[in-house]
């Protein structure tokens, strides 16, 4: 996770998919990973283990969910482009 922001980013939400399909509307990811705080400027990296039957010689795409310092919600997709107000995982 990188903040390439002036300000901090709040909630931040790892969504890791199911390693055997893709997620489709009203599936579950195979895990949350609550992040938190990313300060401005701050390059977090997290160890998630193994999770599932993931390969490791092979990339998995996640989703990032987070908060900017004004309330707003956004979420990064699987293919690195950014949104606003999508709603974060429970």
């Amino acid at each position: 996770m990188n903040n390439g922001s002036d300000q901090p980013v709040y909630n931040v939400v790892v969504c890791i998919p199911s390693p055997d399909a893709d997620l489709l509307p009203g599936e579950e990811p195979l895990l949350l990973h609550a992040v938190g705080l990313v300060p401005p400027g701050e390059r977090r990296e997290e160890e998630i283990g193994e999770i599932g039957q993931f390969r490791p010689q092979f990339a998995v795409l996640l989703e990032v969910y987070f908060t900017d310092a004004q309330q707003i919600q956004w979420y990064r997709d699987t293919q690195g482009k950014l949104h606003r107000d999508r709603s974060a995982p429970a």
